[in-house]
């Protein structure tokens, strides 16, 4: 049993395809598919994790772009192999083609099931900075 913390280091980056997914942000993924290079800087990002008895259980999850922050909850079973994960997108700045959902990812590592589910209504934690 113990405590875990992992984060990205300062000067970050995640594609701006992939903030624009986890924000479900239709508007911004329509704009990646002229300029699939274009990067947006993380401004933090960590994770601390309890372990025991060979699950990981999330006990603050901080991940945050100039556009979207996340609220996550959820557990990775580390015998199983397996997760159940939700991710909860808060818009920083208005989007239009956004979705109001959560992105649930269950199941075992090797064969992920991704779906949109009801928003959990959790707000995520904000950068310290």
């Amino acid at each position: 049993m113990g405590d875990v913390t992992l984060s990205l280091a300062d000067g970050a980056s995640v594609s701006r395809r992939l903030d624009a997914k986890l924000g479900l942000n239709g508007g911004e993924w329509l704009r990646t598919l002229f300029d699939k290079s274009a990067r947006v800087p993380v401004q933090c990002a960590s994770v601390r994790l309890t372990l025991s008895h060979g699950v990981a259980s999330a006990r603050h999850v901080v991940f945050e772009t100039p556009a979207t922050a996340l609220a996550a909850s959820g557990s990775l079973d580390l015998v199983d192999e397996s997760l159940d994960l939700t991710l909860t997108p808060a818009h920083k700045k208005l989007a239009l083609l956004a979705l109001d959902k959560s992105i649930r990812a269950t199941g075992s590592w090797h064969a992920v099931k991704i779906a949109l589910a009801p928003p959990t209504g959790a707000e995520p934690p904000r950068c310290d900075r």
